[in-house]
């Protein structure tokens, strides 16, 4: 499959030991570093995580709110624990 040469794209690679960040690597895919980095200095920005947590949020907000207008509404006797649905009751 061929890709348009002007496809840019960069990854960062986080290495982790006992649950601490040890390591940060970029690698680029498509394109060179070089060329990454200058377009990305034109707004000011660098290689980071932060796009990507940003659009993953905003995803999951917007599945969240379109998911929430499909489903009926939830009965007051039904609590939802995650893993399936679980009846309520007092005693």
């Amino acid at each position: 499959m061929a890709y348009p040469l002007e496809l840019l794209y960069a990854q960062v690679v986080k290495s982790y030991r006992r649950r601490r960040l040890v390591a940060v690597k970029h690698r680029v895919v498509f394109g060179t570093m070089e060329r990454v980095q200058q377009v990305l200095a034109v707004c000011g920005w660098q290689i980071n995580t932060a796009f990507v947590e940003r659009l993953n949020l905003d995803i999951r907000q917007r599945v969240a709110a379109i998911v929430d207008t499909m489903l009926p509404p939830v009965p007051r006797n039904v609590l939802s624990c995650g893993r399936g649905q679980v009846q309520a009751r007092s005693y």
